[in-house]
Parts: structure tokens; C-alpha cells; sequence
């Protein structure tokens, strides 16, 4: 959020990074876990109920290692895979530093581009000619308060109910028809509880999830540098193959591994309005290629990562251009099945990019 300011209102705005979401305090968890089953698993369905899946699956470890769970075995070791890919799909989504904050305005902002921009932050502090707020995810940023053209003050308790109403509205739009849009929505749900500490729902939604057989798609998009470990953990969680099983050993490879890819940085805008290629294979091509770009922005714009909006904004740029190739080729060659598989994917993703901007603070 407070990038986009900073993008649209260059030298007129100081913005200052928080802490990144690795390195703010875990939550509380008690020192020792309880002797017995039953105090175990007490205990981690109310972690369960928190998003605390670092403790539920310390219980389940534990659980595992009782002589009278022998017989469950199996079962527990399932549950902890399951625990497991919960964690790994939400642990780079802080709680918002909006939660419980007794110092929360809503600005509208007019920044030198002439837009409005609506948002809920917390005010540090305020002198004459600037004010100082921060974000939910901890970025700070210095405001002139000229371009400010208004500022409410809203209770904590005001500030929950519309995000409780924001996640009921959402939840009763959800549509089943499509498998991977229903997908996508209950994942963005389930991190829209946890930044939002609705987190009764949210492991439910990640449940929902979790017993699509599309759910690899999921894994594809937003984690497609952790597919094979993850897909390996979804499929032992939903009892999909043995819990219990030995993996296979890698084969070494012939070749060493190159080094690891830098990190894309996204950039401020992305040309729109360039020519498509005229050929139908070089449609293709350019589709195939954008498509592949807005996926690997948009695996960098989950919830609390840096930049996140910015990546989202690109993967929804790259996507269209992906979407505008497929549909100029369907033009030129009208039976053509991977164009119109293109346009499809390509449609579904700009639409997905669309709706979650502005889900979250």
C-alpha cells in the first residue's frame, strides 16, 4: 500500500521499511507441552483454530511419540503433513499491526497524479507539516498533510466488525463453478483471516482447499519454487498416498545445480500497448511468455511479502498481455485448443489479481 504512494507521488514522500514479517516476535506458546493425549489434542485444535500451526504440530509430534497413540500412528503423522502445508502456505503472512491498534484513521489521500487513495492505517505521529503512519504490515511512511483530504478516527472494535462483514460478503460470493477461481478464493481467505486475526475460519477454507483434486494448481501458482515438497505434504495430509511411506532416494544429478535465481524486482509500470506479434505462432509464443512472467510476479505478491501490491499489479499487467495474445490468436485460427486454453487460464488469472486488490491492507 504505502509503495503505491510512493510510486505515484515520487519526492513527495519518505517511505521507511518496518520489520519484515521473519523477523517480528512469535506468538506466545507455553514453555512445556502437556504429559497427556488428551491435553495434547486439546491443545492443538485450539492452535488449529488460531493459525498457530507451529504448535499444533509440536502436539502432534508429541502425540505421535505416546505409547498409547501406537495404534493411530498413521492417522497423527497425517495430521501433522497436514499442519505442516498449512504453515508453509501462511507463515510469510503477519498478523496486520492494524489488529487491536488504539490509533486507527482512515486517510484519503490525493497524491500529484490527482487519484484518491482510501486507506486505513495507524497515525505514530504528527507534526505541522507531516504526519507519520504506519501500515499493517509494518512499512512506515511520512505524509504532507496537504494532500490530505481527510482523516476519521475508527475504533478497534469498528475496524473488526468491517473486516468480519468484508470476509462474511466475500465467503457468501464464493463460486464453486470454477475449480481454480474457487481455489484461489479460498486460499485468499484463509490470509485474509490470518492478517486479519479472524482466524477461526481460517482453517477451514485451507481444509476446503486441501480436498479439491486441482489443489496442486494452487501449489503451482504461488509456490512454484516448494511444489514437489508441498505437493508431497498435501498428498500425505489428505491421506492421498501412506503418511507412513519411505520417500524415494534422489538420484544424484549428472550436473551441479546452477545458482539460485535472483529475485525479480518489480518495476513500476509495464508497457500495455505495444503490437502483438502478427504471426500465430509468435502470439503463442509472446502468450506463453507473459503468462509465465505474471506467474512468477504473483507467487511474490502474497500478503506481507515485499512490494506485494506492486507484484500483484505486474502479474495482472503480465497476464492481460497474455490474455490479449491468446484472443487475437483465437481470431486468426479459431479451432486452435492451446489458444483457447490460454485465454481461459489467462482470463481467470487477470480476474483473480483484480479481485484481491484492495482485500487486503
Amino acid at each position: 500500500m504505502l509503495g503505491r504512494l510512493r510510486s505515484e507521488d515520487s519526492g513527495k514522500l519518505l517511505v521507511h521499511s518496518g520489520k519484515q514479517p521473519g523477523a517480528r516476535p512469535a506468538p506466545a506458546q507455553p514453555a512445556t507441552l502437556p504429559a497427556d493425549g488428551a491435553s495434547l489434542e486439546n491443545l492443538a485444535e485450539d492452535a488449529l483454530l488460531s493459525m498457530d500451526y507451529e504448535l499444533a504440530g509440536k502436539c502432534y509430534k508429541k502425540l505421535e511419540q505416546l505409547p498409547e497413540a501406537r495404534e493411530r500412528q498413521a492417522q497423527l503423522r497425517r495430521q501433522r503433513y497436514r499442519v505442516a502445508l498449512m504453515r508453509e502456505l501462511t507463515r510469510q503472512t503477519p498478523v496486520s499491526q492494524l489488529v487491536g491498534a488504539s490509533d486507527l484513521f482512515e486517510i484519503h489521500y490525493r497524491n500529484s497524479a490527482g487519484e484518491l487513495l482510501k486507506r486505513t492505517v495507524r497515525i505514530l505521529r504528527r507534526s505541522e507539516e507531516y504526519i507519520w503512519i504506519q501500515s499493517g504490515y509494518g512499512e512506515e511512511a511520512r505524509l504532507r498533510r496537504g494532500g490530505i483530504e481527510k482523516e476519521t478516527g475508527i475504533s478497534r472494535e469498528d475496524w473488526r466488525s468491517a473486516k468480519e462483514r468484508e470476509l462474511r460478503k466475500r465467503t457468501g460470493e464464493l463460486d464453486k463453478s470454477g475449480s481454480y477461481g474457487y481455489l484461489s478464493d479460498l486460499f485468499s481467505l484463509a490470509l485474509f483471516a490470518k492478517t486479519n486475526k479472524l482466524s477461526r475460519e481460517g482453517t477451514k477454507f485451507l481444509d476446503s482447499a486441501f480436498a479439491s483434486k486441482d489443489f496442486s494448481w494452487l501449489l503451482e501458482t504461488y509456490f512454484p519454487d516448494n511444489l514437489e515438497r508441498l505437493t508431497r505434504y498435501w498428498k500425505r495430509g489428505t491421506g492421498r498416498s501412506e503418511p507412513l511411506a519411505k520417500a524415494a532416494a534422489a538420484k544424484k544429478p549428472s550436473e551441479p545445480k546452477p545458482p539460485p535465481s535472483i529475485s525479480l524486482r518489480p518495476v513500476e509500470e509495464l508497457a500495455t500497448n505495444t503490437p502483438l506479434p502478427g504471426a500465430p505462432k509468435a502470439l503463442m509464443d509472446y502468450g506463453i511468455k507473459h503468462f509465465r512472467k505474471g506467474r512468477e510476479y504473483l507467487a511474490r505478491s502474497l500478503p506481507g511479502m515485499d512490494n506485494a501490491l506492486a507484484n500483484k499489479r505486474l502479474a495482472r499487467d503480465h497476464f492481460a498481455l497474455a490474455q490479449r495474445a491468446s484472443q487475437r490468436l483465437i481470431e486468426l485460427e479459431p479451432t486452435d485448443v492451446a489458444a483457447r486454453d490460454l485465454v481461459r487460464n489467462a482470463s481467470l488469472m487477470v480476474h483473480t489479481c483484480a479481485k484481491d486488490m484492495g482485500f487486503f491492507d
